[in-house]
């Protein structure tokens, strides 16, 4: 079958790590040009604004425009920060998904961590501290079986970030939680509110947290940063992670393989997948 060469770009440092091996996936006669966050090298505005396909993460009113494009394409689940305004009238958005089975076995590892203390039952017996022992009152643990979980999406907190669910999950709805209750973010850091979660923790309202899932991120200027204003790294009730539960090598090569399918779709004149805004 006859497909149309297209010029397909990589927009910025977080599409370039699924840019190994790309071309391997794709019809030889695509042309794939890697370019940098800034857009500021020479030749690469012009690459961006003529690119069929862009893969990238953000489009604001302070980029180049890519007026060419009839796919943009995320690399991952989250488009907020591209602007579908400033897409032009032939654009197709969408995004990539892959990363289920990867989240699921965070959420299952940390939730059992909580109840199979391993970590902490090896460091004490290696201290000669028995804390765990079976048959000692004083060691007995909870099972996970015999707990409640609540789903906010699919699993856990797992919801994207919109103007519906910014802030979704407020002072009102923690405090309704139980006392011993573990709130987990794998979706949206800004989807549970930074203070009130931050207060609720720290005066134990809840018995602890688990996020993956940030108010504030390292940026391509900046490789390194607390990822709230508030200390939660001074609370003893909180397991921090840095935005890692879908980040794995099978994550990555589900989400190249949809990119794959769709421009291999586009330039056959094919219908896409995962398809969130249509041509105008």
């Amino acid at each position: 079958m006859n497909t149309d060469p297209l010029n397909i770009v990589f927009h910025g440092q977080n599409a370039t790590n699924f840019r190994p091996g790309f071309e391997a996936l794709i019809e030889p006669q695509h042309r794939i040009s890697d370019l940098s966050d800034g857009l500021d090298q020479p030749g690469e505005r012009t690459l961006y604004e003529n690119a069929d396909v862009v893969i990238g993460i953000q489009l604001n009113n302070t980029m180049p425009q890519p007026l060419r494009a009839r796919l943009f394409h995320a690399p991952a689940a989250g488009t907020d920060a591209i602007s579908t305004a400033l897409l032009p009238a032939q654009c197709v958005l969408a995004n990539c998904f892959g990363h289920e089975n990867a989240i699921a076995e965070y959420v299952m590892a940390s939730l059992l961590m909580r109840h199979v203390p391993l970590v902490r039952a090896d460091q004490d017996l290696r201290q000669g501290r028995w804390t765990f022992w079976a048959g000692r009152p004083t060691a007995l643990r909870t099972e996970m079986g015999a707990q409640t979980l609540g789903l906010l999406g699919l699993v856990v907190v797992s919801l994207p970030f919109t103007n519906s669910t910014q802030g979704l999950v407020d002072a009102r709805a923690i405090s309704a939680m139980r006392p011993d209750a573990v709130l987990m973010n794998v979706g949206r850091g800004a989807v549970i509110e930074e203070k009130a979660l931050y207060e609720a923790l720290k005066a134990r309202q809840i018995g602890g947290a688990v996020i993956d899932t940030w108010y504030q991120y390292p940026t391509p200027t900046q490789s390194e940063c607390t990822p709230s204003k508030f200390d939660f790294a001074a609370l003893d009730n909180v397991l921090m992670t840095p935005h890692m539960s879908g980040w794995t090598a099978g994550t990555v090569r589900r989400r190249q393989e949809t990119l794959a399918e769709n421009i291999g779709r586009l330039s056959r004149g094919e219908a896409l997948i995962h398809v969130l805004h249509g041509p105008r």
